[in-house]
């Protein structure tokens, strides 16, 4: 990371460009650098971006200012709902980049041009690389904005990933319960016969190991009339 004198002579240097570039702060940004797409069967788009300048003055004024605080904006059109989440990795000359991620249009349009800046979610840490997550992102397109905060000639790799919504499981189906069979008014339920009741005895009889208690058990059925 430069140091406090290397940066001091970046600003230095870049002083006369940034008095000049802040009279068009405001001016529309470029259209996106380039477009891709994300959807649940395919949910990762990367590229390469760069290079850019950053001055390091963290003026939110001066944010998208050519040479000072420079932007590249990267347009993803998102095919299912889900959670977007865009990723930043520093590569040469970046010593602090922030990422953002807008609601736009099919051309990269937002409502958040310099001067007016509210994206839906953002990472302006102080780390090299950076990363905001978008959650319950709906399908249509977002523009992910690369701000080159500190930099020269900086570079980074940029991925957006969706992560699709998962529809909540259905409940199971409640198992109905059977209807006791109802017996017709005025009948009572069927006796037994003898013979079955006998045969039910000995059955039960014979299962008992003892031999005396069993034959007594034996007996006992014969007399069921």
């Amino acid at each position: 990371m430069p140091t406090i004198a290397s940066r001091a002579r970046r600003v230095g240097a870049l002083a006369s460009v940034a008095a000049a570039a802040a009279l068009f702060a405001a001016t529309a940004l470029a259209a996106p650098a380039r477009q891709g797409t994300v959807s649940a069967s395919s949910p990762v788009y990367s590229w390469d971006g760069g290079p850019a300048n950053g001055s390091g003055q963290g003026v939110a004024a001066l944010r998208c200012t050519p040479l000072v605080y420079e932007c590249e904006d990267t347009l993803v059109e998102v095919k299912d709902a889900g959670d977007l989440l865009a990723e930043i990795k520093a590569g040469d000359g970046a010593n602090d980049l922030d990422v953002a991620i807008y609601k736009s249009d099919a051309q990269g349009t937002t409502d958040s041009e310099p001067g007016a800046d509210n994206p839906d979610t953002e990472d302006v840490s102080t780390n090299k690389d950076a990363k905001a997550t978008l959650r319950k992102a709906q399908p249509g397109f977002y523009v992910v904005r690369v701000r080159i905060f500190d930099g020269i000639r900086a570079t980074w790799k940029g991925t957006a990933t969706l992560k699709p919504a998962v529809a909540p499981a259905p409940e199971p189906a409640a198992t109905p319960t059977p209807e006791p069979t109802a017996t017709p008014q005025g009948e009572q339920p069927k006796k037994k016969s003898a013979k079955e009741r006998r045969n039910a005895c000995k059955k039960k009889a014979k299962k008992i190991k003892n031999k005396r208690k069993r034959s007594k058990a034996m007996k006992r059925c014969k007399k069921i009339r």
